[in-house]
């Protein structure tokens, strides 16, 4: 299916909307003593975690779960992203395989 075309105004519209929406995010975040992002890598807590560090200066820590049902690689570039935007990162190793429900790998698994 064809992409439809935007016109210019509704490109302006759209940065001015998500421009609004960052600014009152670094408004929030300014405000207070101390930020801890839930961080996956992705786009979302990636985004979130690049906007604490430009409106905080007291203490922000990114924190990633990481388990053997998740490819190292994520981690890994959790580990890079937090170093490049200089903000202290731990990752909290779970044991998941050591949980009877995720061991036995039940049909409806995915509604946990």
């Amino acid at each position: 299916m064809p992409r439809a075309e935007s016109t210019h105004a509704e490109l302006d519209d759209l940065d001015d909307a998500l421009r609004t929406r960052y600014e009152r995010a670094l408004d929030r975040l300014s405000g207070t003593s101390g930020i801890l992002v839930a961080f996956s890598g992705g786009v979302d807590s990636s985004v979130l975690l690049a906007a604490a560090r430009e409106a905080h200066e007291g203490p922000l820590l990114a924190v990633t779960l990481s388990s053997i049902l998740q490819p190292a690689r994520e981690t890994e570039l959790t580990r890079k992203l937090a170093s490049q935007l200089g903000v202290d990162h731990r990752v909290i190793e779970l044991e998941l395989l050591e949980l009877p429900e995720i061991r036995s790998n039940p049909k409806e698994r995915c509604y946990f």
